[in-house]
């Protein structure tokens, strides 16, 4: 039993470790392989063409392959909240909190597109850093180029906000949700 339950807790550590390094390198679950500790052996399914090795006196977790992105999307939005009247630009809300140095930076948001025809199947999201002029960029997989999707942004203090038409996703596209 208690090298059941080490091997949970390694099962789980390991977990932890690539949720963590796969949001962070945008990756989805697509592959796998195992860790070895000291009480045994953990297999886990992680993303995918960047190998990245976590290694602890425990032992070590390979995390696979990272996804190669090539779609950039152009995007310019303000969270009404932040906007600073008159100015074209939002208060540095991430350096004003003290959670970081750059006065350049807003806040961050998630940029999704969902399918033209049913909007509630999402094809892809990327997290962002919105900077204070309004403008970000997203990476989405080269495959989404040519198909046409509902774009959407949500932001952790504002109102989700929809394209009102689908828009046709390019190597480089480009949306401006402050154009009138």
């Amino acid at each position: 039993m208690k090298s059941k339950s080490f091997l949970l807790l390694i099962g789980l550590v390991a977990n932890c470790l690539i949720s963590t390094k796969a949001m962070a390198q945008k990756n989805t679950v697509a592959a796998g392989g195992d860790a070895t500790g000291v009480g045994g052996t953990v297999s886990y399914s992680i993303g995918q063409i960047n190998y990245t090795t976590v290694t602890s006196a425990g032992g070590s977790v390979s995390q696979g392959l990272q996804q190669v992105y090539l779609l950039i999307f152009n995007l310019k939005t303000f969270i009404e909240g932040y906007y600073i009247a008159g100015s074209e630009q939002m208060q540095p809300v991430l350096f004003n909190a003290g959670v970081s140095a750059n006065q350049s930076i807003c806040d961050s948001i998630i940029v999704a597109l969902h399918d033209q025809f049913n909007p509630n199947i999402l094809l892809a999201t990327d997290h962002v850093v919105l900077n204070i002029d309004g403008t970000a960029y997203a990476q989405f997989p080269a495959s989404l180029s040519g198909t046409s999707t509902y774009l959407s942004i949500r932001s952790r203090n504002g109102i989700e906000t929809w394209s009102k038409l689908p828009v046709t996703l390019g190597l480089n596209t480009s949306f401006d949700f402050t154009a009138p």
